[in-house]
């Protein structure tokens, strides 16, 4: 196994990429939401899906004398090229020809963690071309690449998600979860690190936060036109619909607070 040292996980950048597809079943595209997973904290991942007679691919440059791919567990076999080089296979789900190349990241459940592998330890220095390439059936998604830290990169700053504002409940509680619903889906809440409540009227209000069942938690009085930030020490769990007993619950004594929600890769 190719060792990882001095290699940064760079994340796939907008617009830096080229995706081409073969067969009427095939696609390509960037996911973002629900990608905990990726450890260079980005949220997002690129996904190639091949049709049965076709193939999806992604090119891009990188500098560098060394690259790997990232990617989630659950990948079928695909192949990467560096160059006018030979296509070296990538079997995710089993050891081949005496390689052991599984360096398995933030492995937390069933198929969500990533897994590493230098495909090209050796190259000359200066400015590549990199091909991932799926094919007959196959599908994976890519958390990003590998490349070497002496070519200039470094790892990008991890990623903060903002929900947009909605209106708080008027007096009667309601499930927090609506407002982080557009930071992806209910898997986002437990990343959820503070919410932020703005009083936008001319007089005070008063917030409530309860838990599932309806028992005040606490109350706090917002001020005309200010603000209050609900810090959670840890990252918050069990704040989402689909949390059961751990639901959260809001509402303000009036009408004109909003809430903002705030988390990111932990």
């Amino acid at each position: 196994m190719d060792d990882i040292t001095g290699l940064i996980a760079i994340p796939f950048t907008r617009n830096a990429y080229k995706i081409d597809t073969g067969g009427a079943g095939s696609s390509g595209s960037i996911q973002d939401g629900n990608t905990t997973w990726n450890t260079d904290g980005s949220m997002s991942a690129m996904y190639l899906s091949a049709d049965s007679g076709g193939f999806a691919e992604v090119t891009f440059a990188f500098y560098g004398t060394k690259f790997g791919v990232r990617f989630r567990y659950d990948a079928k076999p695909f192949g990467v090229k560096v160059d006018g080089g030979k296509v070296v296979p990538v079997y995710t789900n089993r050891r081949r020809d005496g390689e052991q190349y599984l360096n398995i990241e933030a492995k937390n459940s069933g198929n969500n963690h990533e897994v590493r592998v230098v495909t090209h330890p050796e190259l000359s220095d200066g400015i590549h071309f990199a091909r991932i390439q799926v094919s007959k059936g196959n599908s994976v998604m890519l958390a990003g690449y590998l490349v070497s830290d002496r070519a200039g990169y470094r790892a990008p700053t991890r990623v903060c998600i903002t929900s947009d504002p909605i209106t708080v409940s008027n007096g009667s509680l309601a499930s927090i979860s609506p407002v982080c619903a557009l930071m992806g889906s209910s898997a986002y809440f437990r990343y959820v690190t503070k919410m932020i409540y703005t009083n936008t009227t001319a007089g005070a209000l008063t917030l409530t936060v309860a838990n599932a069942g309806g028992t005040t938690l606490f109350t706090k009085s917002i001020a005309a036109n200010d603000s209050y930030v609900l810090d959670f020490p840890i990252c918050a769990l069990g704040l989402g619909s689909n949390s059961g007993g751990g639901k959260l619950q809001h509402q303000s004594s009036g009408s004109g607070m909003i809430a903002v929600a705030f988390g990111g890769y932990v």
